[in-house]
């Protein structure tokens, strides 16, 4: 069923497709992990089976893969590779299944909001340039990367500075650009696509004391949710 959602979002032009880190035993290949001697199953996103053989191949699709975020503890606290999980040199060598997996966009988004975070990501960009300049990443790999990041950039006009967003053209003024792009992905039509979306992925696993749907009569309602940001999301959906 899975696979049938990922055919239809490419048949019907999806530019860009986002990994997750779970893993499929029944599918993939066995590897060793980073102390030498475990085995057991890469996450999706650093599988060359899932990534290649899969999306790629069987599935057809030659557009952007982005990673979900790579400081998710299924990826820093597997011990998938060698190094420690805190440290640039574990963050380079998950970079390098990843990339090798024909991954295009990897996501690592730790705030830069002080030295030692700007210090990671510069031992973090120049250890994947140290992987390339010995091979364990091939050129030819980046640049597959790098052609279709730019083509879907080409694509959506962000090397054009005339136009406006419903030709895929950017506007030279920032404000109208921001204006436009505003109208298009916060619009009502498209808030409604999303909910719809939402509400078909949701899955009741029982209602024994048939609380949902939610009703007026009840004056207190408890959520427990992982993060206190969650609160965003569930407020907006409770009020919708």
């Amino acid at each position: 069923m899975r696979r049938f959602y990922f055919k239809a979002a490419i048949e019907n032009g999806a530019d860009m497709i986002m990994t997750a880190h779970i893993t499929y035993p029944r599918i993939d290949e066995e590897v060793t992990f980073g102390d030498g001697t475990t085995k057991g199953f890469y996450p999706a996103t650093m599988s060359r089976k899932m990534m290649t053989d899969i999306l790629r191949t069987d599935l057809g699709f030659g557009g952007v893969i982005i990673t979900d975020a790579l400081e998710m503890d299924a990826i820093r606290t597997a011990g998938l590779v060698p190094g420690d999980t805190n440290s640039a040199e574990y963050s380079v060598n998950i970079a390098e299944k990843v990339i090798n997996a024909s991954v295009d966009l990897l996501l690592l988004p730790a705030d830069l909001k002080s030295p030692q975070a700007a210090a990671f990501y510069d031992d973090y960009i120049s250890g994947i340039a140290a992987k390339v300049a010995a091979g364990e990443i091939s050129e030819t790999r980046i640049d597959e990367s790098v052609r279709r990041i730019l083509t879907l950039k080409s694509k959506y006009g962000i090397f054009d500075v005339s136009g406006d967003c419903q030709t895929g053209r950017t506007s030279g003024d920032l404000e109208a650009m921001v204006k436009n792009s505003t109208a298009v992905v916060g619009n009502e039509a498209h808030h409604a696509v999303e909910m719809d979306m939402a509400r078909k992925a949701i899955t009741l696993v029982k209602n024994d004391a048939e609380l949902l749907p939610l009703s007026g009569s009840k004056k207190s309602i408890v959520v427990l949710c992982r993060l206190g940001s969650d609160e965003v999301a569930l407020r907006y959906a409770m009020e919708k």
